[in-house]
């Protein structure tokens, strides 16, 4: 029988000498004759135990923390390569939907995709492109957008824009809209977003 320590009380030592120490179960109240060598062995090794694994759980945290301070600064470090210029968002009266342009520069050597945008401010974002065929204009849905590397691409009035749908009647011409655009590496770059009025201004 193994008897694992601190769950035992030490009674008397054996007769035979100090080699042997006789222990007593605090919770089944049964006794066993235990080496002693076996009971500092374990004893050992439980204090060990006890060390090891907060160890192991601050080296994990410290692993996790650092992988996360690596993303968060390729995805700065991205962002100062990504620069978002001209950007504005026309704001329509009786809440209809309203249209988002910028201009997105991609400086850096990676082909980008773009998938999409949120904002606190609107209810939903999409990616559209309107096209005019046959004397007629149409919006299309866009589930993304590619941003080619050392290029630019520019959401402008009848071509790429995004609709935001439900736009916080609070966001008056002249105030700011923030939002972050999303890509399809998991990369966010915030952007600022000027309210204008129907006619652009």
């Amino acid at each position: 029988m193994r008897w694992i320590a601190p769950a035992y009380a030490p009674l008397a030592s054996s007769p035979n000498g100090p080699s042997r120490i006789c222990w007593l179960c605090r919770s089944s109240g049964r006794q066993g004759w235990l080496p002693y060598a076996q009971r500092s062995a374990d004893v050992r090794r439980l204090k060990k135990e006890r060390v090891e694994k907060p160890v192991r759980h601050i080296n994990i945290i410290k692993v996790g923390m650092g992988l996360l301070a690596v993303i968060l600064l390729v995805n700065i470090a991205r962002g100062a390569d990504m620069p978002v210029k001209n950007a504005w968002i026309r704001a329509l009266p009786m809440g209809l939907p309203s249209a988002g342009y910028f201009t997105l520069f991609n400086d850096t050597r990676k082909d980008m995709i773009l998938t999409g945008a949120t904002s606190s401010a609107c209810r939903q974002l999409t990616l559209h492109k309107s096209e005019t065929t046959g004397g007629l204009c149409r919006m299309i849905d866009l589930p993304e957008v590619d941003v080619p590397a050392l290029s630019s691409v520019s959401f402008m009035p009848g071509s790429y824009h995004l609709m935001c749908m439900g736009l916080d009647p609070q966001k008056k011409p002249g105030t700011i809209i923030d939002m972050i655009l999303l890509f399809k590496d998991g990369t966010r770059l915030p952007a600022r977003f000027a309210v204008r009025n129907a006619a652009g201004k």
